[in-house]
């Protein structure tokens, strides 16, 4: 078996130490053979869009080594070389002048690293002036990859005076790319983050750029496909499982509490079927599927089921959205979902639920329970409708939702709840403890399925 990657291990470490990896190469090659060359991708946080762009940066060295045995090798690809600048804004910004600032040094940096001239100050430096000169230096179109644009914006959502600013900021950024002599300069340009390009420029002038975030040609591009899953898991889940029986009442073949709630789990197919219930179920366009792989990976690591993902994600995100638009939560979490306008996932003004997709708390889904069956007549027979993706975000979502639900609720609601509660808990009215919970948790079946509600008031 391939030795697991530990966190944030750049492309060329996970190749040359030969580490797990999932070989996302053949959407690159289409990508690269599409007729566009700027593209925009939105995944949530820890879903590979950072090693994507480093395998690009890797690929536009032309080091063909690096590649042996991946798809693109054993295709047409010429393996050309490209001068590359590669960033992140995912960078200090507690203000306009630090986020400026800490970007600006990032240009100073790739600038001496090509042997730039760099003698005036650092806010001289501008990204269509390196692109220029890189471009005129190596006699080459160049390749921009920007890494995370919406951290600027997504990091400080509680804060929308620093929104703006930074929002602005952004716009400036990508207006450098309208111009014709950047335009001229420039190969290959690919920007990731996790909300909408389009939504949170909004009324700025900014270049175009292909999305291909919800197009079902690209739709495994970050995660691991149940394709994926099963090939490069395969062993580890038989040594897995065989682990974990070790850990049970001698002879019994059972899996005790401590192995991470793995009692019901007997045969690699009860394994796998877990792995995806708690993990999987993610879909981006298309009928493709994918499991989070920051947790998968862990799973495997620590040989236990986790909220491994939620608890890495950026500090506090699902909380400070609640907590910034309450009403909107709370309707969401308490009402029947309506379609969603893929087009319009504007931070400040659309529904939570458009956002909570692109950042991984909720999933496209076409199919329909009972529950919401009801309503689909009225809407048209493409329209998309959503759901929680797995165990791990449907359980942590609830939490938090009941949080933001009993802050909001009076003193005296509160108090006649806990009561009734109290009552039926110390007469041992199981029932009624089950109605009283079932009546918190059952708007939110639509979502869940009756297996997320039952394990959740069991």
């Amino acid at each position: 078996m391939k030795r697991l990657p530990p966190d944030d291990q750049p492309f060329p470490t996970i190749i040359d130490q030969g580490l797990l990896y999932a070989d996302k190469t053949r959407y690159i090659y289409e990508m690269l053979n599409d007729g566009y060359r700027c593209y925009f991708l939105s995944r949530p946080p820890r879903f590979g869009k950072t090693l994507l762009l480093q395998t690009l940066k890797e690929l536009f060295t032309g080091n063909r080594a690096r590649f042996k045995g991946l798809w693109i090798d054993q295709s047409d690809y010429d393996f050309k070389a490209y001068p590359t600048i590669s960033l992140t804004l995912d960078l200090p910004s507690d203000s306009p002048e630090t986020l400026e600032t800490a970007f600006n040094a990032q240009l100073q940096g790739i600038a001496q690293a090509e042997d730039l001239d760099v003698s005036g100050p650092p806010s001289s430096m501008s990204l269509s002036s390196l692109i220029q000169d890189l471009s005129r230096k190596r006699q080459s179109q160049v390749a921009v990859l920007l890494d995370d644009f919406d951290a600027p914006v997504t990091n400080h959502m509680a804060n929308p005076s620093l929104v703006k600013a930074h929002t602005e900021f952004l716009s400036y950024l990508f207006g450098a790319f309208k111009t014709s002599y950047v335009q001229s300069c420039l190969g290959f340009f690919m920007v990731t983050g996790i909300a909408s390009y389009d939504s949170t420029l909004a009324g700025y002038y900014v270049v175009d750029l292909k999305d291909i975030s919800l197009h079902p040609k690209y739709a495994g591009i970050g995660g691991f496909t149940l394709e994926e899953f099963n090939a490069l898991f395969a062993d580890r889940l038989e040594a897995t499982l065989a682990e974990l029986k070790d850990k049970g009442p001698k002879g019994s073949g059972a899996m005790v509490k401590k192995a991470g709630g793995l009692t019901d789990v007997s045969t690699v197919d009860d394994l796998r079927a877990k792995i995806i219930k708690w993990y999987g179920g993610y879909r981006w366009g298309g009928e493709t599927r994918v499991l989070n792989p920051y947790s998968t990976l862990h799973f495997f690591s620590h040989k236990a089921f986790d909220s491994y993902w939620i608890n890495s994600v950026r500090p506090g995100l699902l909380d400070v959205l609640i907590k910034a638009k309450p009403k909107g939560f709370l309707e969401f979490a308490l009402e029947s979902p309506p379609p969603l306008d893929m087009e319009n996932m504007e931070l400040d003004k659309s529904e939570p639920a458009r956002f909570l997709i692109r950042s991984g708390y909720l999933t496209l889904d076409d199919s329909l329970d009972e529950e919401v069956s009801a309503w689909k007549d009225s809407l048209l027979d493409d329209a998309e409708y959503f759901q929680f993706p797995n165990y791990e975000v449907a359980s942590n979502f609830i939490k938090e939702c009941f949080t933001a639900l009993f802050s909001f609720m009076s003193s005296n609601e509160l108090k006649t709840i806990a009561v009734e509660l109290k009552k039926a808990l110390l007469s041992r009215k199981t029932a009624i403890v089950q109605d009283i919970l079932t009546g918190f948790i059952r708007p939110l079946s639509p979502y869940l399925g009756t297996a997320y509600e039952t394990t959740f008031i069991t």
